[in-house]
């Protein structure tokens, strides 16, 4: 009886071997979205018009995860625990299974491609307490990192801290707990970029020469910038500041902050809020921001 049982377990329970990978010829795809993993991904572009993926690890499946898995799973066309949806001009990737949501995967795509990562629970945060919030945000924090990317990206999830490297935009980010750090190579200038954090911290770094218009919001922290921004406008507190040219920003002391006005000359949109957290915006050829302010 005993290995019959060991035999029964091997089919209920879907086992991945790390060494697991996949290659596949995508052609016309224009955009990749990846829906409902919280294991940790890791996105690459490259110049030819392939995906690959590999399984590097899994995390802990959470007690708390059958009230926000699928309906219903898809088949697992991949071997992955994934599965493969092409929908015209689009490939789309669900997990098959409970274990494929937390599996960590690396992914590398065409870096021409739009991407989009999608999971469930932004739309019911807002419906659950701080505190409840809170309980979920230990369990399903994953990491995002992506990197060498020329178009459009658009994240919305519920907790990731986000790392992007080598990338363009635009960019279109709603998270409810996480940290995003986003190194341009160089701002995308036809569509404005737009992200949106309510718990943790923002850093962007921009190219020097950057042209866009800035509108920087942290409702409960402060905004640090080495960047002179032109036709400035500072609020935070009690503290109100019209200027032609506002340089060195750091208000440490000073919350509810929100600062707007001109990188170099007049460019795409930057629009960053932070509902409960801090933004930093710092100029690339900057490793350390200034304690000083100067206006004329």
């Amino acid at each position: 009886m005993k290995p019959k049982y060991i035999i029964v377990l091997m089919i209920l329970i879907p086992v991945y071997s790390i060494s697991q990978r996949l290659e596949k010829e995508i052609t016309g795809i224009e955009k990749v979205s990846i829906n409902d993993i919280y294991g940790d991904l890791v996105i690459s572009g490259n110049s030819a018009e392939q995906i690959k993926i590999a399984i590097t690890g899994h995390k802990t499946i959470p007690e708390t995860t059958s009230s926000y898995q699928p309906e219903h799973y898809k088949n697992d066309n991949t071997q992955l625990g994934l599965h493969f949806e092409f929908n015209d001009s689009e490939l789309k990737i669900f997990a098959a299974n409970k274990q494929a949501q937390f599996n960590n995967y690396r992914i590398n795509i065409p870096k021409k491609v739009r991407i989009e990562i999608k999971n469930k629970f932004l739309s019911k945060a807002t419906d659950l307490t701080y505190e409840e919030n809170d309980s979920l945000y230990d369990e399903f924090m994953n990491n995002i990192n992506i990197r060498d990317f020329k178009n459009e990206i658009d994240i919305n999830v519920f907790a990731s801290n986000i790392k992007m490297n080598n990338v363009t935009g635009p960019l279109i980010m709603g998270t409810f707990f996480g940290n995003y750090n986003i190194d341009f190579s160089k701002l995308n200038q036809d569509n404005p970029t737009t992200l949106e954090l309510f718990y943790g911290t923002v850093r962007v770094t921009l190219p020097y020469d950057t042209k866009c218009q800035v509108s920087l919001n942290a409702e409960s922290g402060h905004i640090q910038t080495d960047f002179t921004i032109k036709k400035g406008s500072f609020e935070a507190d009690n503290l109100e500041i019209e200027k032609n040219r506002i340089h060195g920003i750091m208000f440490k002391k000073y919350y509810n902050a929100d600062l707007t006005g001109i990188i170099n000359k007049k460019g795409t949109q930057l629009n960053i809020t932070v509902y409960n957290g801090s933004i930093k915006l710092v100029r690339k050829d900057y490793t350390t921001l200034p304690v000083y302010l100067y206006t004329d």
